[in-house]
């Protein structure tokens, strides 16, 4: 997202620092998303045997429930992948170094960095994650930026905190109170599963 003039301000939409959403409470209690684990970010790809692993054909896609099958079960030839993920390597859409190379030290660009909570002291566990964190951690990895309300790709802009930071740089003003996510926001989330049920409105 750019200023006017000759500076650009880089909204971090793969912050090493979000947490996964466990529920929509995470949209409306401030601070309860800190509790929940780092999400897990894709970080690299391991190359299978032959013959292993799933996959979805592309025709499948025309089916009412497309289902993967077998590598092993397909008629061309193929080798399987699968990811490797890991805490505190992004926001589960996209892996925190992979956008490092056009940001990263351009001094017409200032980067912001958004977090759930202060960064640890010490590494995380695992969690769900299928390998642990990178240590040490890269340099820039550092959020500067907290927030109690989830802070990852699809719910950006749903967060009030990075709202007001943004209207902030680049008109001067702030924002006054507002929802944190009003009702017709949670119901669209729903339709994408990224709340686990749909609310009431005598819920909110």
């Amino acid at each position: 997202m750019g200023s006017a003039g000759q500076c650009a301000i880089r909204q971090n939409v793969h912050p090493a620092g979000a947490r996964q959403k466990t529920n929509f409470l995470d949209f409306i209690v401030a601070g309860r998303v800190d509790l929940n684990p780092y999400i897990c970010s894709p970080a690299g790809i391991v190359q299978l045997g032959n013959d292993e692993d799933m996959y979805l054909p592309l025709l499948a896609l025309l089916e009412p429930n497309p289902a993967t099958i077998p590598v092993s079960e397909s008629l061309f030839p193929r080798i399987g992948d699968t990811e490797t993920t890991q805490p505190l390597a992004g926001d589960g859409n996209g892996f925190f170094d992979s956008y490092e190379g056009y940001t990263y030290g351009d001094p017409h660009i200032t980067r912001v960095q958004w977090g759930n909570g202060p960064v640890p002291s010490t590494p995380p566990g695992q969690g769900s994650c299928t390998a642990g964190p990178a240590v040490p951690f890269p340099a820039s990895l550092p959020w500067d930026h907290f927030t109690d309300y989830p802070v990852y790709h699809d719910v950006f802009f749903y967060n009030p905190d990075v709202r007001k930071f943004v209207v902030k740089t680049l008109t001067g003003k702030t924002l006054g109170p507002e929802p944190v996510i009003t009702f017709e926001e949670l119901l669209g989330l729903s339709d994408f599963g990224l709340v686990d049920f749909k609310p009431r409105r005598d819920q909110l």
